[in-house]
């Protein structure tokens, strides 16, 4: 009976025993279940939240991911990774990375969406593989030849000095035989953008300095330099302190150690942006053979420009001049009036005008003209009356006329009222004024200019309509063209480039035109001698002290505009031609150098002010400073170039090179990038008197340059105009230059007065010839 008691007990607590294991067991499977569900639906969460997050969210939801199960953290971003959501799917594969799966090929074809919050993740993303990132990168940058592909390449360089390799931004920032430094200027324009340059992570400034220190690349050096110097010092003070020492140590290593004036100027730059002070170097003062700078008397830095071997010939090209125009508007999109500033309002109007769409230029226009601190609004209102009457408002457009008739030059009222009676139907008064402009032999080349741009757009308004007119205006534009070339305009680039002229394109004669003139002005058109160059322009400070110092100093100079430069460091201004060169010798007095300038003793009349000035001439064997001669100014501009500007071709990249239009006041010297030769300000800021005259329009003096009042196309390399030497105006000025700072005379220093350069000048005036600012 035990025996059986026990079988039975055993076997109910066998039972009850194994019940319970199974029931345990089954209880452990349920929570483990559950808690696997659990993580399930965290990774979905935090997958979820890491997709729809991009920026320094990122690194916070991998490291909640990193809390996960890893592999339902990475099954789950794989199988999310196949979504066709590109914001998805770009924080989706900064997250695969760092689970060691690099989705190289993707985040490489993605550079070009890549947010400045998102450039930290993306190089932290490619670093976890470097090797094979640097070798897609190349591979990438070696596809962006075309010119349209450069911000991206400019984006690939950026990536690549991220993982510690400066071979992509070497190459963009080259300047030698490299007449387009679009790509020089996007790599410097880009940079500061990239967010990954102020996060201590997986590269950063301070390691950046340390990797090209030692570099023998003076393009890659300066243009580096102008890029990091580009970021504000006060984000550097709060997100990067050490960054900051590491370059302004570097900077001022440069500045010390390089001769060339590249670089010397670029360290310049960044140490005053960022409020550092310039290191001290042995014998500044000195012209050095070893070194292509020194620093005068009056603290300003001269600069070495060696001349050319030999003249490169000139590529004379005709495309169309309208694709600037259509790219303009590409590149301003949908942007509404408010969303625009005054200089992209007036860039979009003269696109929208020149592509013929007169109605959005006319609202364009008018909404700038009701500005009230509108520097130039007689410019707008004669594209305001121009588009009023191709729109067939007549009677509107002759009403605008009137209102700024006493306002316009001789040339700019021919250029309206030719256009105006021919798009009224009055031919046979266009053509009248035309007739009566090429009998005229007292108009000089860019008032010819003009008027040969009037009839080919009246050729091309009658192009469809009346054949046998249009063909009659093209036959007098050319002839009045030609006029023009032989009063002394030496515009080749501008006149191939001015869409006035599209309509005489496939004219051979047009084609002759163009070539005749860089025939002309070919061996004109560079300086044959080594000069220097001041680094900037004279500034207020420096002319104040010659006035208060100098015996022989102006006596009729009533200081310049304070409102327009404000401070010592502005620029000086309303200085008319005979001052700067009362200057020149001033100042060559003050270094023992003989002066440039002596006077002829004849005295000139002036027809600014009805006074009487000595008239001053070179002296043949002056070794002290003296004003540029085009030929030198040009070439000190352009740096190399032959784009618009020494930066390139590109408008919307030119304020941080040039102080121009809608600027209310002129900047302080050098505030503004230098250009590959080290040289600032050429564009903007001030004209800059010349010590050439003016080929074909009598005895005034040549200024260059542009000015803070005017448009961009007015401060072209090109641009070039004349007025007589007496005038005081608030946006000219004046930068000095010297021969032989040694005191021996170089072969060009003979007293010869240099012809205006020919290759890229400007025919027409700024003040007759009118562009949208």
């Amino acid at each position: 009976m035990m025996l059986i008691a026990a079988k039975v007990h055993g076997l109910t607590w066998g039972g009850t025993l194994t019940a319970l294991l199974v029931l345990g067991l089954t209880v452990q499977y349920w929570v483990s279940q559950r808690d696997w569900n659990n993580k399930r639906e965290q990774t979905r969460i935090a997958a979820e939240s890491l997709q729809n997050n991009l920026g320094p969210s990122i690194p916070v939801n991998i490291g909640e991911l990193k809390k996960l199960p890893e592999s339902l953290v990475q099954g789950e971003l794989a199988e999310r990774f196949a979504t066709d959501n590109p914001r998805h799917k770009l924080a989706l594969a900064f997250a695969l990375a760092a689970y060691g799966r690099v989705e190289m090929d993707y985040l490489v074809s993605r550079i070009d969406d890549i947010a400045s919050v998102d450039t930290a993740n993306f190089v932290d993303a490619l670093a976890l593989d470097r090797e094979r990132a640097l070798v897609a990168i190349k591979a990438e940058a070696d596809g962006c030849v075309s010119e349209s592909l450069w911000r991206r390449k400019a984006k690939l360089a950026i990536a690549a000095l991220a993982l510690g390799d400066s071979e992509i931004a070497g190459d963009m920032c080259q300047y030698e035989d490299r007449p387009d430094p679009g790509q020089r200027t996007l790599f410097i324009h880009e940079f500061p953008q990239w967010e990954w340059l102020l996060r201590n992570r997986s590269f950063d400034l301070a390691q950046l300095a340390q990797s090209v220190a030692d570099s023998q690349e003076s393009g890659l050096r300066s243009g580096i330099c102008l890029a990091v110097g580009s970021i504000p010092v006060e984000q550097l003070q709060e997100l990067n302190p050490v960054g900051l020492e590491s370059w302004s140590q570097l900077a001022s290593r440069w500045f010390a150690e390089h001769p060339d004036t590249s670089t010397h100027s670029a360290a310049i730059w960044l140490l005053r942006q960022w409020k550092r002070p310039l290191p001290t170097v042995a014998d500044p003062t000195k012209v050095r053979t070893d070194r292509d700078w020194f620093v005068n008397s009056a603290e300003m830095t001269m600069l070495r420009i060696r001349p050319p071997a030999a003249a490169p010939e000139p590529e004379i090209t005709l495309s169309d001049p309208l694709d600037r125009f259509r790219q303009q508007l590409v590149e301003l999109g949908d942007l509404t009036q408010k969303q625009m500033s005054a200089a992209q309002l007036g860039v979009r109007a003269m696109a929208y005008y020149q592509t013929g769409d007169y109605t959005a230029a006319l609202a364009d226009v008018e909404s700038l003209l009701e500005d009230p601190d509108l520097s130039n609004p007689w410019q707008l209102s004669v594209y305001r009356i121009l588009a009023l009457s191709r729109l067939e408002r007549h009677d509107d457009a002759a009403t605008a006329y009137e209102t700024v008739r006493e306002t316009l030059s001789k040339s700019l009222d021919m250029y309206l009222t030719i256009q105006l009676a021919t798009f009224r139907g009055e031919l046979a008064a266009s053509l009248e004024l035309l007739g009566q402009a090429a009998r005229d032999e007292t108009l000089d080349d860019g008032e010819l200019y003009d008027a040969a741009s009037a009839a080919a757009l009246c050729a091309k308004s009658l192009s469809e309509t009346d054949a046998g007119t249009s063909q009659q205006l093209k036959k007098l534009a050319l002839a009045l063209l030609e006029k023009s070339i032989g009063a002394g305009n030496s515009n080749g680039r501008h006149l191939s480039q001015d869409p006035d002229f599209l309509v005489l394109h496939r004219e051979p004669e047009f084609a002759s035109l163009v070539r005749k003139i860089y025939k002309q002005d070919g061996d004109t058109a560079l300086p044959t001698s080594e000069y220097w160059i001041a680094r900037c322009e004279v500034t207020r400070g420096q002319f104040e002290a010659f006035t208060q110092d100098s015996f022989d100093k102006p006596t009729d100079w009533k200081g310049v505009d304070t409102e327009i430069s404000p401070t010592g460091d502005h620029p000086a201004q309303t200085v008319s031609w005979y001052n700067a060169v009362m200057y020149c010798n001033w100042l060559s007095r003050q270094e023992g150098k003989s002066p440039a300038y002596r006077k002829t003793g004849i005295m000139e009349k002036s027809s600014y002010n009805d006074g009487a000035y000595d008239q001053w001439e070179l002296v043949p064997s002056g070794t002290g400073y003296r004003l540029l001669r085009e030929a030198e100014w040009e070439f000190a501009a352009r740096a190399g170039s032959t784009s618009d500007w020494s930066n390139g071709s590109d408008e919307q990249l030119l304020v941080d090179y040039c102080q121009m239009y809608p600027s209310k006041l002129s900047a302080e010297v050098g505030h503004k990038l230098p250009n590959a030769w080290g040289v600032q300000d050429m564009h903007g800021n001030v004209w800059e008197w010349c010590n050439d005259l003016f080929k074909g329009r009598g005895s005034s003096p040549v200024y260059r340059g542009g000015s803070w009042r005017d448009a961009a196309a007015y401060c072209r390399t090109a641009s070039r105009d004349t007025i007589v030497p007496s005038s005081r105006i608030t946006s000219i000025g004046f930068r000095l230059a010297l021969s032989s700072p040694s005191g021996v005379s170089g072969p060009a220093e003979q007293g010869q007065v240099a012809e205006p350069a020919g290759v890229g000048t400007q025919g027409a005036s700024a003040e007759q010839r009118p562009e949208m600012p």
